[in-house]
């Protein structure tokens, strides 16, 4: 059985590699149950962590579009309010 990682997101792409490489299994640390370890990676790039769906509204554009690209988006365009919507589907599903 695969261990799992809680990992405090974002989480850039080479830091998931690295974690997959070690067998374990990423999940968003908001979802550990009580008690569990949590991971917290620091970003190296310094993004802004928003802590909730409000805090991703005051985010200007690039650290926007940054945030995506750590969450696996390749290539994210549009306007800046899809960009922060669509930051807010990919950080805080089921809120």
């Amino acid at each position: 059985m695969t261990e799992v990682a809680y990992v405090k997101h974002p989480v850039t792409k080479e830091q998931k590699a690295a974690l997959r490489a070690e067998g374990l299994k990423i999940i968003d640390a908001r979802f550990a149950p009580e008690g569990a370890e949590i991971i917290e990676l620091n970003p190296e790039n310094g993004l802004p962590v928003p802590g909730s769906p409000e805090d991703v509204d005051a985010l200007e554009r690039d650290d926007v579009v940054e945030l995506l690209k750590a969450h696996g988006v390749e290539s994210p365009k549009g306007k800046v309010d899809e960009l922060k919507a669509a930051l807010k589907q990919v950080m805080f599903v089921g809120e």
